[in-house]
């Protein structure tokens, strides 16, 4: 069983199951079991028979409005991700699209975008912050977004707290991302790891 978001988990039924179907991604036929965690998050526990996924984190999935082109334009231009691919979840559902640096959704994680009602997105709880995503060089990060016309909530500098250099956008439905500097942080777990 892999848990969408936090890894792998071995006893469900320590959960409450919201929901369980049966959906089928390709060629895999998977179960997935909607769980909802103490803080009242959904996660959907997905059992696969012939995937081998190295990374227990398989995909995150943001809940979005206005055109999905628009964010799929965002991802791409931004975020520097690529469209696996766009589809109705089932008839009469919403459309989503699968976004990754990964060249298709067998390999690593993903971010699947579910065009939803603007009332779904607007709600975004008080747990979540942002999404951390690693770059080589910050100023270039900056500059691409702002060719992009994307917002910076906040410009090139030492993320709050850390001597890590980072510059915070978010997309079209406010989801906010963070990009580090590969280096710094890197250098930052290094010395965390040596504080007793």
């Amino acid at each position: 069983m892999q848990l969408t978001g936090t890894g792998r988990v071995s006893k469900v039924e320590e959960f409450e199951v919201a929901n369980v179907e049966s959906l089928r991604l390709g060629r895999d036929a998977d179960k997935i079991a909607c769980v909802v965690d103490p803080a009242g998050y959904y996660w959907e526990v997905l059992e696969r028979h012939e995937r081998n996924v190295s990374e227990a984190l398989c995909k995150v999935m943001l809940r979005v409005s206005g055109d999905l082109d628009t964010h799929i334009k965002f991802y791409h231009e931004v975020l520097g991700m690529r469209l696996i691919r766009k589809a109705h979840l089932a008839p009469g559902h919403h459309e989503c699209a699968y976004m990754s640096y990964n060249p298709s959704e067998r390999d690593g994680t993903w971010i699947e975008l579910l065009l939803s009602d603007p009332a779904q997105v607007n709600d975004k709880g008080d747990g979540f912050q942002f999404i951390a995503i690693s770059t080589k060089n910050v100023f270039q990060t900056a500059e691409s977004i702002r060719k992009a016309n994307a917002p910076i909530l906040q410009d090139v500098g030492h993320f709050p707290g850390t001597s890590i250099t980072s510059v915070v956008t978010q997309d079209p439905s406010g989801w906010k991302y963070v990009f580090f500097n590969e280096d710094d942080y890197q250098r930052d777990v290094e010395s965390r790891q040596h504080v007793h």
